[in-house]
């Protein structure tokens, strides 16, 4: 009888020892098992977080990169504008000053022309003949130098008489020969110009007022010059530093532009990888979730079976007293056989379902 009660209470040892020893691996599996979930769980929030972040960030980015965008076709708009526009002013200044130079050169000859027929009839009068002083051929260059300065626009602010007196010169300069008045009403009749003596000094007095006037005329012709040429050196100015404005201002939105784009690029990477790896690890939340609450219940129908073993062995110790009368007996008690099939039905499932640990 006192090795039987030996033999349970080893048995009985046993299965507490291998008891503790599996709650102590079923332990660490529910740690691990907690720990697990409880950091794929943040893993989780946090993935859907930064997609959340990601989305609303390229949003933005796609709205301030068309911003970006409009500004940038404008501004190229405005920089073509602006070419157009010094290249229009260019062409103008040019051809207002090809028209200057054209009519200062014109007026210059004008006034050459004045002032050698001025010159040339300061002598009329100091000799017998007009033409004893001078040549034919040099009293017709004259007349053809003053006959094209009557074209000129300056001719329009003398006076009629004396445009008359001057058209009389060009076509009749022998007329304006120094004569005696006696003479000129025998030959040609009574003198339109009276008595004047000598003629040439009236038509002398004409042709310097002319010059005057072409004078006064090329000079206001050079303030006007100068003043479309300042105006347009200003325009210049202005509008080289408006362009270099509008190329900085470009400049800046089109480095911005490829900035966001790219940032627009790698946000897109990253909530698509997020993505991704929220999936994967959603998945394995779920497979571990699943592991473990087979486990669990495993564990459930294992701690149940190990507590009726643990029963089975406290009733046959508690009849040994009767075990012991029983002197004649040579084989074990019912219960004992009992508790031998009950410990080898244990074992059998102990082993079928210890629990892995991954």
């Amino acid at each position: 009888m006192s090795r039987t009660v030996t033999l349970i209470k080893g048995l009985q040892k046993n299965v507490e020892q291998d008891g503790k020893n599996e709650q102590e691996g079923f332990d660490k599996f529910a740690c691990w098992c907690e720990k697990t979930m409880e950091r794929k769980a943040k893993d989780i929030n946090d993935a859907k977080e930064l997609i959340t972040e990601m989305e609303v960030l390229m949003k933005k980015l796609n709205g301030e990169i068309a911003s970006h965008g409009a500004e940038i076709a404008q501004l190229e708009k405005d920089i073509a504008q602006n070419n157009e526009a010094v290249q229009d002013a260019t062409e103008l200044r040019n051809k207002e000053n090809k028209e200057y130079v054209a009519e200062k050169t014109e007026t210059e000859q004008c006034l050459g022309a004045l002032g050698a027929a001025i010159e040339v009839l300061k002598g009329a009068g100091t000799k017998k003949s007009f033409l004893q002083s001078i040549r034919a051929a040099e009293l017709m260059s004259v007349v053809a130098g003053v006959k094209t300065a009557l074209k000129h626009r300056v001719v329009q602010s003398l006076s009629e008489q004396d445009v008359q007196i001057i058209n009389h010169f060009v076509a009749k300069p022998d007329d304006f020969v120094a004569k005696k008045a006696t003479a000129m009403a025998q030959v040609n009749g009574p003198n339109p110009f009276g008595d004047y003596a000598p003629q040439s000094d009236q038509i002398t007095g004409i042709l310097k007022s002319m010059e005057d006037a072409f004078n006064a005329d090329l000079a206001k012709d050079k303030s006007a010059e100068d003043d479309a040429q300042k105006s347009f050196d200003e325009l210049m100015a202005t509008k080289k530093q408006e362009r270099e404005t509008l190329e900085a201002t470009q400049q800046k939105q089109e480095t911005d532009h490829a900035a966001k784009t790219k940032s627009l690029s790698e946000s897109t990477v990253t909530r698509d990888d997020t993505a991704d790896q929220l999936a994967a690890d959603e998945k394995f939340f779920d497979n571990t979730k699943e592991a473990c609450q087979v486990k669990a219940t495993q564990w459930s129908v294992r701690t149940r079976l190990r507590t009726e073993e643990l029963t089975a062995f406290r009733w046959p110790l508690g009849n040994c007293r009767a075990m012991r009368r029983r002197e004649h007996s040579k084989t074990p008690s019912r219960h004992l056989s009992r508790l031998g099939r009950s410990a080898s039905r244990w074992s059998a499932a102990a082993i079928a379902q210890t629990p892995t640990i991954s």
